[in-house]
C-alpha cells in the first residue's frame, strides 16, 4: 500500500507570503491547493480555486473542491486516511466560515456534494459568531446547506470526479488535522488607537484568536498562531515599499517629529521557515508566537536605512503629525498610499517591539536583520 496522501490548503495564497511559501509547500505535499480572491496564478505547482472567503457559496465551493481532492487522491489503496493541513494567510477573521465547513463535514459526501452539518447549537454559534472588520460584506451562512457544483469543476486542471465515490470525513470533518494562521501584533498595538477603525480591527483580532482556539480545540486539531510585526520583502507591504517609492519619487521622506518609536521589521522569507520550523514541533501546538524581526531600530533609522539600500543620502524632513496627516492625504492623490490614519502616524513615536524569546526557544526563531 502506498502512503497516505496528505493535502495543503492555502489561503491568501497571492499575498506577499503566499507567492513565497507555496514553492515550498509544493515540495512536501501531494497536493496543494491555493485559494485567493486574486484572480493572477500563484507561483508553484498547485490546484488554485478563484474564491472570496467572505462570500458563503465560495466557502462552500472550496470545501466541494478539497472533498473531491481528497477523494482523487485516495483511490489508490493507501495506509492511513488522507490528511489536509490548512495554512491561513489571509486575514485571521476570514478564516471561520471556511473552519466551520471543514471542521463540521457531514462523515460521507458523495463527489461533487457536500453537505454541511445538521443545524445544531455548534453550527449556529459558528455563525452568530464571525467576526469581521469594519465594511465586511460577511454574512452568517445559513445553518445548514447543501452545495452542488452542477457538474464543473472548482479546481483548475482537473476534473469532477464521477461514478459516485464517496468522501469519507475523519472525525476533524474533511481530514483537518493541522492549521497555521497568521494573525497580527497589530491586536496590540492597535487596540487603543484614536482611530475607531483601527479599534475595531484589534477587536476582531482577539475575537478571531479566541473563536479559532474554541473550535480547533473542540475538534482535536493541532492549531498554532503566528503574529509578525511590521512585514517587508515581497515588494507588497504598506510600510517599507511605501516608503521606497515616496523616496524614489521625492527624494526625501516626512517623519512625525523625531520618529523614535522603535520597529522590529521582519522579513517574509523568514515568515515561510517560521511556518516550516513549527509544522513539526509539537512543543508549538496549541500556541500563539509574536515574530519580530532580528533587529530593532527607530522609525527614523528605518528610513534611513531605505534610503541608503537606495544609494540616496538620507533626506529626511521632521514634521509636526497633523501637518504630516494632511501631507499624506494629498499623496494618497497620487496613488502613492492608501488611506493613512493620524493615529498611524503618531505611533511613529511609538515602540511597537515584542519578544522573541519564546519563539526562539520553541522553534529557533532567529530572524535576519533589517537590510532596507
Amino acid at each position: 500500500m502506498t502512503p497516505a496522501p496528505r493535502i495543503a490548503l492555502v489561503t491568501g495564497a497571492t499575498g506577499q507570503l503566499g507567492f513565497r511559501l507555496l514553492p515550498r509547500l509544493a515540495e512536501m505535499y501531494d497536493e496543494v491547493v491555493a485559494v485567493s480572491r486574486n484572480p493572477a496564478a500563484p507561483p508553484g505547482r498547485q490546484r488554485r480555486i478563484a474564491a472570496d472567503l467572505e462570500r458563503d457559496a465560495d466557502v462552500a465551493r472550496v470545501t466541494a473542491a478539497v472533498g473531491r481532492v481528497i477523494a482523487a487522491a485516495a483511490r489508490p489503496p493507501a495506509a492511513g486516511s488522507t490528511t489536509v493541513d490548512l495554512f491561513h494567510l489571509a486575514p485571521l477573521w476570514l478564516l471561520f466560515p471556511l473552519l466551520d465547513r471543514l471542521a463540521a463535514a457531514a462523515p460521507a459526501s458523495r463527489a461533487g456534494e457536500v453537505t454541511a452539518a445538521p443545524a445544531g447549537p455548534e453550527t449556529a454559534a459558528a455563525g452568530a459568531d464571525r467576526h469581521c472588520p469594519p465594511g465586511s460584506r460577511a454574512h452568517v451562512p445559513p445553518a445548514a446547506a447543501t452545495v452542488r457544483p452542477e457538474g464543473q469543476s472548482f479546481v483548475a486542471g482537473t476534473t469532477d470526479i464521477a461514478g459516485g465515490e464517496t468522501v469519507t470525513a475523519s472525525p476533524t470533518g474533511l481530514g483537518l488535522a493541522r492549521l497555521i494562521a497568521f494573525g497580527s501584533t497589530s491586536m496590540f498595538t492597535k487596540m487603543d488607537s484614536g482611530c475607531p477603525e483601527e479599534r475595531r480591527i484589534a477587536a476582531a483580532l482577539m475575537a478571531a484568536e479566541d473563536r479559532l482556539r474554541e473550535i480547533c480545540d473542540r475538534h482535536g486539531i493541532a492549531w498554532t498562531i503566528l503574529r509578525p510585526t511590521m512585514v517587508y520583502g515581497a515588494g507588497m507591504d504598506r510600510t517599507v515599499t511605501l516608503i521606497r517609492r515616496m523616496i524614489r519619487r521625492f527624494g526625501f521622506f516626512p517623519v512625525a517629529g523625531r520618529a523614535r518609536g522603535r520597529r522590529q521589521p521582519v522579513h517574509v522569507d523568514d515568515l515561510v521557515d517560521a511556518v516550516l520550523a513549527v509544522f513539526d514541533r509539537p512543543e508549538t501546538r496549541g500556541r500563539d508566537y509574536n515574530l519580530g524581526g532580528g533587529e530593532i531600530l527607530t522609525y527614523r533609522e528605518l528610513v534611513a536605512r531605505i534610503f541608503r539600500r537606495e544609494g540616496m543620502p538620507p533626506r529626511i524632513l521632521p514634521l509636526p503629525p497633523l501637518v504630516l496627516y494632511l501631507l499624506l492625504r494629498g499623496a494618497g492623490g497620487l496613488a502613492l498610499t492608501g488611506k493613512i490614519p493620524l493615529a498611524m502616524i503618531r505611533r511613529q513615536n511609538r515602540d511597537l517591539c515584542f519578544d522573541n524569546r519564546p519563539a526562539a526557544a520553541d522553534f529557533g526563531w532567529a530572524p535576519r536583520g533589517f537590510a532596507g
